[in-house]
């Protein structure tokens, strides 16, 4: 189920220094760790684009010969976080979209048809998945919050950009959209749960 008036940013940029080496592209399952979040972002959006910063070669040949409806965008200031590479993705983009860190791989496309199904049902300008009463990715966001995180100053975070937003959150059937991965271990657990199904 694509629609077009999806945006998804991946937002893969980091060095992944605690993981001993470039997340997006570390093996999970039958694939990449970004190949299983292009694949989940790929039910609903009709643009995806892959922000990276570390390793950009490497990322964008993957993409090409992967994922060619997935657009590798450059993020020359990488190093000052996941702020900057959200913002260098959602350079002019004129709809609602998705905000997805490349190292929580684990949410499925049934959570990003869960977010659209809410926003069209209700739109708020920030949907998230919670599990546990905690919040989780991916984030989609209003075309009147994508316009707050692009007027917004480069030293501002995300969270704080959102804040004062209207919001709602969907409730996921797991606590996989909660998992981010650090380390080599965690990503080994996130593989397990995985390969036997969450």
């Amino acid at each position: 189920m694509v629609d077009s008036k999806y945006f998804c940013i991946i937002l893969a940029a980091g060095e992944g220094r605690r993981a001993g080496g470039y997340k997006p592209l570390m093996e999970l399952g039958e694939g990449l760790v970004i190949d299983r979040v292009v694949d989940a972002a790929s039910e609903v959006a009709g643009e995806i684009r892959v922000v990276g910063g570390c390793e950009f070669a490497r990322l964008e040949a993957h993409l090409a010969r992967r994922w060619p409806h997935a657009v590798a965008v450059r993020n020359a200031r990488w190093e000052r976080g996941m702020f900057s590479s959200a913002r260098a993705g959602l350079e002019g983009v004129a709809g609602a979209a998705f905000i997805h860190p490349a190292d929580v791989p684990g949410p499925s496309r049934a959570i990003y048809r869960a977010l659209a199904a809410a926003y069209e049902a209700e739109p708020r300008d920030v949907l998230r998945p919670a599990f546990g009463g905690r919040r989780g990715h991916p984030v989609l966001l209003s075309p009147a919050a994508v316009r707050a995180v692009l007027s917004a100053g480069p030293e501002a975070t995300l969270r704080e950009v959102l804040a004062p937003l209207s919001s709602a959150e969907v409730a996921a059937g797991d606590d996989l959209v909660l998992y981010d991965f650090d380390t080599l271990d965690e990503l080994e657990i996130l593989r397990r749960r995985l390969a036997r199904g969450a």
